[in-house]
């Protein structure tokens, strides 16, 4: 301490550059509303129109994910085969980089590219996920057809996004895409004598543009350019096909080009006015949303100058809403927690100066963990800032004991220097050890793995930098700054009449405690059952949700419902949810966005709520009710409701697939079994208690018209089976066979038969070389049930069931329910199993993981305490405030109806370190009673080292509980996490202080008498 003295204007000079670039620090640190917890995740995107999912699987789907599996740190690979579409989801081991990881897809999907159909265009999606969706916006005009709407959307609005630094993707959903499509008619071909083939090579032909270098003439240079782009319809009926004696066959002679609608995966909705064009902006993996989203809302003020006068970009959904308020909710818990510990301190100290002391180490211990914070890469969301503020009232703990010694030091007469170096003597070691058991006791959480790692790994690490920031700047701030600021008069301890009070109403208790001490020791032993008690009769979740502001409605939809019939639907739901006046906007999608992130059937849609403020809400209305009121509202005959909010539910679906708090996986090899199976399980868990719905996987409701060629009848035409599937791919899939350039804009021309044609499928006529073959003479047109979408997992076919809990419902009780259930009335075939997945999974994951990290925790305690106290019986002593602060922590829940989380898991393992430091405090004070006591009796030295020296060991758990009070009672987003970590530590502080002062003499006590 001497060396720190001497050396103390270096000292200023450091705190000042702590200051300095704490400011800068907190001003650079990322924002978001959670840490991010997808896995890195890669995602194989497959385009191939016209195809049906049984084809899109056996041909592109199962054998990437096939070929995937052997890729290195893979732990599961998900397939997706929807209509023209196949995604495959490589997910890979925590920590993988991610473009490590799509290097490694990438070498693999070369050696495979070649076993697929060269039709289907297979690409690496965007290095971004679904929780990347971070604003939304629709288009709205009242003059602008949406097919114009749209071609802003992509050819303009679009590329000005994508110009955003961390923008992966700008995805469209709705309106309609234009595209020039031939209308033939099959007895036009006939009579010209003209072949299918030759129409699409004429097309093709018509619509080509090519360069010829350059010609010099004079001594200057000219391009050669070869025009020959189409420049509308006519241009394209104009192309020849034939020439029959001098006479060309033009394209106009066979049909007639049409602007038509291209085929739809999706549509959207905007406040229930029907279809609308809406955009996604995607951000990268890993990215600064909140600055990002800035960003692209300066953009978009950039780029309204050069739309049209009528067409307005409305936000739909805005997640730098959810960042701003759950940050600036954080950041309030933290000025309150200061302010009060500073109050309590102040009070109990009554010195401006001293309290000028702390708060000066309060907030450099603050700037500091902010400057580990910026370079170790933490962004500042919910549970960084929560680590913080459950450590800052401990983060104090050093300093009280400090001044408080100091204090002491000086109203004993002692110099400035000698009361500096001695108080810190005195104290030194045994709060430099209670500091680390706090500090350490809180590190095994780092075990956790995956979301849970994720969720707690900001939190625990930020704790952490607060509590080695606090012990160390404790070594530098305080004897400095009490060199310049402890100059002034102390007043005496004798006088305070907080502490005289405090002594007088602990005095009687203490002789009690004494005199009772064998009824206390089986009181102590009684807390350990009674414990266990409570903890088994609290109700189990995961995490609390977190209230986003923005709910996601997702209703689902029988398979094979039509795109016209869904929009309409769609439209309705979206006009009853904006009736409703907590409703701010609503925006609706059913079907797949134009995005590899988005894996959604048109059965599927996803409806963003965005609230109004509570402030103007209804009086009385809660969440809980609203959604109750919205879901009684929007029900539906063949719709089943499911309720989540945007962040949750995009984790929820890339983490594990399932879009609900809960839901089966059903693992199998036959498609036709997995439905059955599926659909008895759903049976037998409807009206478990505690579940809003409960739906299972439609596996083969879509209708197809399914075409089986007779192989005998096309050998007598002549044909063979690529001529047949080639014609029913070319008229009635209407792939693209062309594209048509306007300046920056881009249309598909396509081939097709009249719409009376399609609808009479089965009398088709169809140009077959140089034949019209009615389809119905070569093959056998059938109207069957099959899959609208077909999901695998690592190689196997699976199958989802979706519940929905109740808002207040106790996930493990639904789960042991649901499994009763399932013995009781369903068999499994051989080769098909079940397992239960979306929150439950990471909730097991957890709970496996804290087997191991509780008793890691508990053993360094224990090493920590013997360390410093060096004794066992006062180890013993110590470690007997945890149970007790268990208890305190587990009745507070119960007694406010809390759930056991992660988040209540946290805040135990937090409190086991306070409750340490508690109990060193008081035993070392104990003990340095007991070395001193000279000619005082046994009782005397204790009632010395308990109660005279009350005032530190009272503002240390004035200091915690001041620290941890704003954070349960203040209200704003993220107050639902932070406040389940510290009601429980608030709990258990206040039992372990009681234990402190009451247990811990009397059995101290016990030991002398035995």
């Amino acid at each position: 301490m001497g060396l720190i003295l001497r050396y103390r204007f270096v000292v200023i000079v450091f705190l000042a550059f702590i200051f300095l670039y704490g400011l800068n620090s907190i001003k650079n640190t990322p924002l978001d509303a959670l840490p991010d917890l997808t896995d890195t995740q890669v995602i194989i995107y497959s385009e191939w129109m016209g195809q049906v999912p049984q084809v899109i699987e056996d041909q592109l789907t199962y054998p990437l994910v096939s070929s995937m599996l052997g890729l290195p740190k893979v732990k599961a690979v998900r397939g997706y085969s929807v209509p023209n579409y196949s995604l495959v989801y490589v997910i890979f081991e925590d920590g993988t980089d991610i473009y490590w990881a799509r290097s490694r897809v990438l070498e693999k999907l070369s050696s495979v590219i070649n076993q697929l159909p060269p039709q289907a265009k297979v690409q690496l999606g965007p290095d971004a996920t679904g929780i990347g969706w971070v604003y939304q916006y629709a288009l709205y005009s009242e003059n602008r057809s949406l097919d114009e709407l749209l071609s802003l959307q992509r050819f303009y609005i679009r590329y000005a996004l994508l110009s955003v630094p961390n923008v992966a993707e700008v995805a469209d959903v709705g309106g309609f895409e234009k595209e020039y499509r031939l209308i033939l008619k099959p007895e036009h071909l006939m009579h010209y004598g003209v072949s299918l083939e030759d129409v699409i090579k004429a097309i093709k032909g018509s619509n080509l543009e090519t360069g010829g270098k350059y010609v010099e003439v004079n001594g200057r240079e000219f391009l050669v350019r070869a025009r020959g782009y189409v420049k509308d319809k006519q241009d394209i009926e104009k192309a020849v096909v034939k020439e029959v004696n001098g006479i060309p066959i033009r394209v106009g002679d066979l049909g007639k080009v049409i602007e038509t609608p291209a085929l739809r995966m999706g549509t959207a909705d905007f406040n229930g006015l029907g279809n609308t064009v809406g955009g996604i902006v995607v951000v990268r993996y890993g990215a600064d949303a909140y600055k990002t989203i800035q960003e692209v809302k300066k953009k978009l003020e950039e780029i309204k100058k050069g739309l049209p006068e009528d067409v307005k970009i409305v936000p739909v959904y805005d997640r730098s809403d959810l960042i701003h308020k759950a940050v600036k909710h954080l950041w309030r818990v933290l000025i309150e927690e200061s302010i009060v510990v500073v109050l309590v301190i102040g009070i109990f100290l009554l010195s401006i100066s001293l309290s000028l002391v702390l708060i000066i180490f309060l907030l450099l211990s603050l700037f500091g963990t902010f400057i580990l914070m910026n370079h170790t890469g933490i962004n500042s969301n919910i549970m960084s800032l929560g680590g913080i503020a459950i450590a800052i009232g401990t983060m104090v703990d050093a300093g009280i004991v400090l001044v408080e010694a100091f204090s002491r030091e000086r109203e004993e007469g002692k110099d400035l220097k000698t009361a500096i170096i001695e108080s810190s003597s005195e104290v030194g070691k045994p709060i430099f050890f209670a500091l680390l058991v706090v500090a350490v006791s809180f590190l095994p959480m780092l075990a956790l793995k995956g979301q849970a790692g994720k969720l707690f790994g900001p939190l625990v690490l930020t704790k952490t930098f607060s509590m080695l920031v606090a012990s160390l700047l404790s070594l530098l701030v305080f004897p400095t700054l009490l060199y310049y600021l402890g100059r002034g008069k102390i007043w005496p301890e004798h006088k305070n009449p907080i502490v005289n009070a405090l002594i007088k109403a602990y005095t009687p208790l203490f002789k009690v405690s004494i005199k009772l001490r064998y009824l206390i020791l089986v009181l102590v032993l009684l807390s350990f059952p009674l414990t266990y008690l409570l903890y088994k009769s609290i109700g189990r979740e995961f995490m609390p949700d977190l209230k986003e502001g923005t709910l996601l409605y997702m209703p689902i939809t029988a398979p094979g419902i039509s795109i016209q019939e869904v929009q309409r639907l769609l439209t309705l739901q979206d006009k009853i949810i904006k009736s409703f006046p907590e409703v701010d906007t609503v925006f609706g999608k059913a079907g797949r966005a134009n995005t590899p992130t988005d894996p959604a059937p048109l059965s599927m849609i996803e409806t963003t709520i965005t609230l109004k403020p509570e402030s103007q809400w209804r009086s009385g209305m809660t969440y809980e009710r609203l959604i109750s009121e919205l879901d009684k509202a929007l029900q539906f005959p063949g719709v089943v409701n499911s309720w989540t909010m945007p962040i949750k539910g995009r984790i929820d679906m890339i983490s594990t697939g399932i879009r609900t708090p809960l839901g089966i996986k059903v693992f199998g090899k036959d498609i036709e079994t997995l439905s059955t199976l599926v659909l008895e399980l759903e049976k037998a868990l409807r009206g478990m208690e505690g579940v809003m719905s409960i739906y299972a996987d439609r596996l083969t409701g879509a209708t197809y018209f399914e075409i089986v060629p007779d192989r005998d009848k096309l050998a007598l035409y002549g044909l063979n089976l690529e001529e047949l599937s080639s014609a029913v791919e070319s008229l009635l899939a209407n792939s693209p066979i062309s594209v048509y350039i306007s300046g920056r804009e881009r249309y598909g021309i396509t081939v097709g038969v009249p719409r009376d044609y399609r609808q009479d499928i089965e009398n088709l006529i169809l140009p077959l070389g140089d034949k019209l073959v009615p389809l119905r003479a070569v093959a056998q047109v059938k109207r069957v049930e099959s899959p609208m979408e077909i999901k695998s997992e690592n190689g196997l076919l699976t199958a989802y069931i979706y519940i929905t809990p109740k808002p207040s419902a106790d996930l493990e009780k639904i789960v042991k329910n649901g499994e009763r259930r399932i013995k009781e009335g369903i068999t499994l075939p051989a080769g098909y199993y079940y397992q239960w997945s979306g929150q439950f999974e990471y909730y097991q994951k957890a709970m496996e993981d804290l087997k191991i990290i509780v008793p890691l925790v508990l053993l360094l305690i224990v090493a920590l305490v013997y360390m410093s106290l060096g004794r066992v019986f006062e180890t013993f002593l110590v470690l007997l405030t945890l149970p007790s602060s268990l208890l305190g922590g587990f009745l507070l829940m119960y007694l406010l109806d809390y759930k056991l989380s992660l988040a209540s898991v946290a805040g135990f393992l937090a409190l086991l370190g306070i409750a340490a430091e508690m109990g060193i405090v008081m035993v070392v004070y104990i003990m340095k009673s007991l070395e001193e006591r000279k000619d005082r009796s046994f009782e005397e030295a204790i009632y010395e080292g308990a109660v005279k020296r009350i005032r530190p060991k009272a503002m240390t758990m004035m200091a915690i509980v001041a620290g941890l009070l704003p954070a349960i009672y203040l209200k704003g987003v993220g107050a639902e996490v932070i406040s389940r970590i510290a009601l429980p530590m608030l709990g258990g502080v206040v039992s372990a202080f009681l234990t402190a002062l009451l247990v811990l003499p009397a059995l101290y006590s016990l030991k002398h008498r035995s």
